[in-house]
């Protein structure tokens, strides 16, 4: 029975302590060995581990960043779109000495180029404006751009025949001068109390300029109002009404 109660057990103590005294054995090694040396054997450890690691990551985010790239640079080229516009109303965009577009620029956000006449299809009827900026600022530029557009149309239309042969029977132009700091009231957001009042009234309102150019101390702006008499008294009542506000 003695030998058989040895055999049992024993082999497990055994085994426990061979494995403590490795693992002291091992630690008196480490613990004793040149620092410089034990530098290098912990950072092979865990170098090797390292390096393998690393190297899947490496190809792991190469992988990744393959596939992710196109999706980057689309991200990148992404906000700009080209718009066209009638050729005859490049200068109604650009506006005189490049007023509208800079206030078309400032009020949006958005980079607007119009495609110069050197670089424009001859055969073509429309130009093409790039817009360049967010998604946001991109809608903002287009919204503003077919604004000024249908504005410049409705008073095309109402004094069309201005253009071509003087103005039309009964038509006048009435100017007002108003406070800087009152055209964006006259203007509203998106040219909307502008519009309001052309609807109302049927007479043209025009602010000149629009935005001032850099340097202009000018403390009042030009309203312009075109129309029949009518028109032009109603337009006029509406201008003052919002500036007195």
């Amino acid at each position: 029975s003695a030998p058989s109660y040895n055999n049992v057990p024993p082999p497990m103590t055994e085994f426990e302590l061979a494995k403590q005294k490795a693992q002291e054995i091992a630690a008196r090694l480490l613990n004793s060995a040149d620092p410089s040396k034990r530098a290098r054997v912990d950072n092979g450890v865990t170098g090797g581990g390292g390096f393998d690691s690393g190297d899947y990551g490496s190809q792991r985010s190469s992988v990744y960043g393959f596939s992710s790239t196109p999706q980057a640079i689309s991200t990148y080229s992404a906000p700009s779109k080209t718009i066209e516009i009638p050729n005859g109303k490049v200068g109604v965009i650009i506006g005189k000495g490049g007023e509208t577009i800079k206030y078309l620029q400032l009020q949006s956000g958005a980079k607007i180029q119009v495609t110069r006449d050197m670089d424009a299809d001859p055969n073509s009827a429309t130009r093409g404006v790039e817009l360049m900026g967010t998604s946001d600022q991109i809608s903002k530029a287009e919204q503003l751009i077919n604004e000024v557009l249908s504005e410049a149309e409705a008073g095309g239309s109402a004094g069309g025949s201005r253009r071509m042969g003087g103005p039309p029977s009964g038509s006048e132009q009435f100017v007002m001068m108003i406070p800087n700091n009152k055209v964006g009231l006259v203007i509203g957001k998106g040219g909307e109390t502008i519009k309001g009042m052309q609807a109302k009234t049927g007479a043209r309102v025009q602010v000149i300029p629009l935005h001032l150019p850099p340097g202009d101390m000018s403390k009042e702006r030009t309203v312009q109002i075109d129309g029949t008499s009518e028109q032009i008294e109603a337009a006029k009542q509406l201008v003052e009404e919002v500036i007195s506000e």
